[in-house]
């Protein structure tokens, strides 16, 4: 799914988070109550989070998630499942190699660390340059003009 999640309204967020509960559960998503709570609850998430950062999320909360999940379940718990640099977390999720979400949890593991060395520091910007430099390969985007994708709590 070659899928532009920079600038995604309430309701391509909807139907994404369909797509991929069906990929997941192989049965459609089938909202819970009123599909207008659903809306509201994903466009309050949105206004907050961002497009980018909310498809990583949902994409992270339906797979980290056994059971069945739901939009309000996704929507009160967004905060979670936000990641740091959502451009890169999705073309690794979707589009990378081996290779390359072997990279990525290397660039997790460095970043988890509490108190880097600056070696650590060094290799984890490194890692990260290599992932942005694929990600914008795969993409056909630059750094240029990018605004900054770092995570938002509420």
């Amino acid at each position: 799914m070659n899928l532009n999640i920079n600038n995604l309204n309430t309701k391509e967020l909807y139907s994404l988070f369909g797509a991929l509960y069906q990929d997941k559960h192989g049965r459609e998503y089938k909202g819970v109550g009123f599909i207008g709570n659903e809306m509201h609850k994903l466009k309050e998430a949105l206004n907050i989070h961002g497009s980018s950062a909310m498809a990583c999320a949902m994409l992270n909360c339906i797979n980290n998630n056994d059971r069945t999940v739901n939009v309000p379940y996704f929507a009160a718990g967004v905060s979670y499942y936000l990641v740091p640099h959502p451009d890169v977390y999705w073309a690794v999720k979707k589009q990378g190699t081996p290779e390359i979400k072997q990279l990525y949890r290397a660039f997790m593991f460095l970043d988890a660390v509490w108190l880097p060395s600056a070696s650590q520091k060094n290799k984890r910007k490194e890692v990260l340059n290599k992932l942005r430099e694929w990600t914008n390969a795969k993409t056909g985007k630059t750094d240029a003009g990018e605004t900054h994708s770092e995570i938002k709590r509420a």
